[in-house]
């Protein structure tokens, strides 16, 4: 890195492949050189480039680029539940046409209360995967917001966490018909119980 980039206090952001020629960023690495913008990013203040050419089109646009790209940045949810999983939530609500009258915070406080676990069966649930769990990430989360009175919305002191597959077989079915299905089910099948 250029002693140009240290003195700005730049050397522990960018790594050694930009550098300032004739006043302006430039990357460099084998193959290729490409001009840069560098960004100041308005959650963790480290400064971040992008490559000149698209962000001059999308600020032309009226879109600003504020946020680097690590990951403390990139958090769009609240403890453990992602902002890609609460916006499951909330789209399929809206599909089915019901209501969502708690916040992510809300859920997120229901689910420390609780722990970890399904309130109806007791199997232990996630809201993410491991770090090496590769793009099967559904497979790995199998936490699932559910209603406890089908017939209301999402709402605080009607919403509890569920195993998704508990959540599955319970469908629209209150808590009380649920858990008596399953009681009739095992009575039905001794041996299987």
């Amino acid at each position: 890195m250029s002693s140009e980039c240290n003195k700005q206090g730049w050397s522990e952001t960018i790594s050694d492949n930009y550098r300032i020629e004739d006043g302006e960023w430039w990357y460099h690495d084998k193959r290729r050189r490409l001009r840069c913008t560098i960004y100041t990013c308005e959650t963790c203040g480290k400064l971040f480039p992008r490559p000149a050419s698209g962000t001059r089109h999308r600020e032309k646009k009226g879109y600003k680029i504020t946020v680097c790209s690590l990951e403390c940045c990139q958090w769009t949810g609240h403890g453990e539940i992602s902002g890609k999983f609460w916006n499951g939530v909330l789209r399929s609500a809206a599909k089915r046409g019901i209501e969502v009258l708690v916040t992510i915070e809300k859920a997120w406080e229901l689910w420390v209360a609780e722990g970890p676990i399904c309130a109806l069966s007791g199997l232990p649930i996630t809201l993410k995967r491991p770090r090496n769990a590769g793009n099967k990430s559904r497979t790995w989360i199998t936490a699932s917001l559910d209603r406890i009175d089908s017939k209301k919305p999402y709402e605080a002191g009607n919403i509890q966490w569920l195993h998704k597959d508990v959540n599955m077989m319970k469908q629209s079915l209150s808590k009380e018909d649920f858990i008596e299905f399953c009681r009739k089910i095992a009575e039905r099948n001794p041996r299987a119980a």
